[in-house]
């Protein structure tokens, strides 16, 4: 067929055969570009924002455990008033702390099952911040009381109420650790399509 074409016809046909070559190529490697970057803006935008809001709520957390044991190291100290108060104090930081982690993670997007592990952990967070602020309330008596038989009475609330928070606790950590390690995966998993996407478009240039 080509031979009984004439040279002007071949060159035609052949430039129009290369742009269309042309365009094929610029067409999947916009995609595989516009691809790689879609997911590496997934890792920027809501990975990494997602697993620092977590960690932020997860380290408060564990911080305000440990006021709660710290508390019962002055169980019989009648004159820690002050101690009691800068426990609460510090409560209210590290409370403040974690709930500028989750306005941190709860406005950025999340995918099927993470979306069902955050109500989940909504649900134990409200029953937690409820336990919590007993114990919380009872600190704040012991800063202000000064008789030690009003003292003893109060550590009975104050380990009556430790032991209802603890388990809650554990419950809420628990869901967190589930949330993070999911952002850690699907970030992995951005990281791991960024990277054929890329190497898609080497192998087509």
């Amino acid at each position: 067929m080509l031979q009984n074409m004439s040279i002007k016809t071949k060159l035609v046909t052949l430039i129009v055969v290369s742009l269309v070559a042309l365009l094929a190529l610029g067409g999947a490697t916009f995609y595989g570009l516009n691809a790689a970057k879609t997911h590496m803006e997934a890792i920027g935008a809501d990975r990494l924002p997602s697993v620092e809001g977590l960690y932020e709520m997860k380290a408060n957390g564990i911080d305000l455990r440990l006021t709660n044991l710290t508390a019962a190291v002055y169980e019989t100290d009648y004159k820690a008033q002050d101690k009691f108060a800068q426990l609460v104090e510090k409560r209210k930081l590290n409370w403040a702390a974690y709930e500028k982690g989750q306005k941190i993670y709860e406005p950025l997007a999340q995918e099927k099952e993470e979306e069902i592990a955050w109500k989940q952990y909504e649900k134990e967070f409200a029953e937690w911040k409820a336990a919590d602020a007993k114990v919380d309330a009872v600190i704040e008596k012991l800063s202000r009381n000064t008789d030690p038989k009003t003292q003893q009475a109060l550590f009975v609330e104050f380990y009556a109420a430790r032991d209802t928070v603890t388990p809650i606790t554990n419950r809420v950590f628990a869901s967190l650790d589930k949330i993070i390690d999911l952002n850690i995966g699907y970030g992995n998993n951005d990281v791991k399509l960024g990277n054929e996407s890329a190497q898609n478009v080497k192998l087509a240039v």
